[in-house]
């Protein structure tokens, strides 16, 4: 690109030559199909979006009842786990033998 450069020619003339050199671009044709037959109105949109809401909310409280029930039976199969609110019997420390002076 130097040599180019000192022989006189910038980047836009050696751009230019190389375009002029290719091959002419052919156009490319597009056909346009027919109209759509069927308009979408904004009601339509309206209740499709309604509908897909309304799929989305009974999917999450169908989820919602699944879990609680597996929740629900994991608690009476094991009541005895430490995550169900029952308090486990903790070790007690004997804090009157430090009042009493005792060791």
């Amino acid at each position: 690109m130097a040599g180019l450069r000192q022989a006189g020619y910038n980047h836009r003339m050696l751009l230019f030559e190389m375009l002029a050199a290719a091959e002419p671009l052919k156009p490319i044709m597009v056909q346009v199909g027919d109209a759509p037959a069927k308009t979408v109105s904004f009601g339509h949109v309206l209740l499709s979006a309604a509908g897909f809401t309304l799929l989305l909310v009974i999917g999450a409280a169908l989820v919602g009842l699944v879990l609680g029930g597996l929740f629900i039976a994991i608690h009476k199969l094991r009541p005895g786990n430490r995550f169900n609110g029952q308090r486990q019997p903790e070790p007690r420390l004997d804090l009157r033998s430090i009042r009493s002076g005792k060791s």
